[in-house]
Formats: structure tokens, C-alpha cells, sequence
């Protein structure tokens, strides 16, 4: 899956998806998620960042295919990981009132949650599959 031309475009457009859904559960009280979502964020976003610097730091690095995972598959995980920690700060240093801001917070929040899973899966499988030939997260 994370070797497709198109994973990025299908990442996106799943998270998306599902960050409309819960926010739209969210809204209506339909789910209690919305509430502890920033505490889940950081703490994602913070193993994430975690996970990738360990990787980075590896002297497992000197094997060809698990420096091409860390170098190929880090950066699908990097943005979305630093983006969700970002997000989920912001929200939990600023309480905010306005339903509007809110609901986009929580918009943002459960895709960057989303997309950072789906990273994280791309990052590990790849770290897995690390000594086989056809590890790397290039496209093909």
C-alpha cells in the first residue's frame, strides 16, 4: 500500500474524509472524543516524533535498506506528526470559544491524527521489511 504512485493523494483524501466525519460527530456531541482529541494528538504526535528520531539515530542507519525507510517513509511521517503537536498545542493553550474556530480545530486535529496513523503504518511496515530488497517506500 505505502509503495503506491498514489498513496499520498488516497492519505490525504482518506483523512480528510475522516476528519469531516468526526467533526461532524463531534458537533452534534454524537462522540466525547472531541474533548480529549488534543490530549490524544500530542501524544501521538510526540510517539511519532519519537519513533522517527530513534529511527534517525539508529546505527542501523548503515544498512542500505533501513536508511532508505527512515529517509523515504520519515517524511511522510515528519509533517504530519510535527503539524498535529502544533495544532493540538495551540488548542489546548488558547481556550477557545467561538464554535466556528473550534469546529476547524477539530477539523484539523482529526485529519493530522489520521494522516499521522497512516504515516506512522507506512514508517513501521517499511522499518519491518527493512532488511528484505524491496523495502523502501518508493513509489512505484
Amino acid at each position: 500500500m505505502c509503495k503506491s504512485r498514489y498513496y499520498d493523494a488516497i492519505a490525504i483524501g482518506v483523512s480528510i474524509l475522516v476528519g469531516v466525519l468526526l467533526t461532524i460527530l463531534s458537533a452534534f456531541n454524537l462522540i466525547t472524543a472531541g474533548l480529549l482529541a488534543p490530549l490524544f494528538g500530542i501524544l501521538l504526535g510526540a510517539f511519532a516524533l519519537l519513533l522517527l528520531t530513534l529511527g534517525a539515530v539508529s546505527l542501523l542507519r548503515q544498512n542500505h535498506g533501513f536508511n532508505q525507510c527512515v529517509y523515504q517513509c520519515g517524511k511522510r511521517l515528519l509533517l504530519p506528526a510535527l503539524w498535529l503537536v502544533i495544532v493540538c498545542a495551540f488548542t489546548l493553550l488558547f481556550a477557545l470559544t467561538n464554535l466556528i474556530i473550534g469546529l476547524i480545530l477539530a477539523f484539523l486535529i482529526f485529519t493530522l491524527i489520521s494522516l499521522t496513523l497512516f504515516g506512522l503504518y507506512c514508517f513501521l511496515s517499511c522499518l519491518i521489511r527493512a532488511g528484505h530488497e524491496n523495502s523502501s517506500c518508493q513509489r512505484s
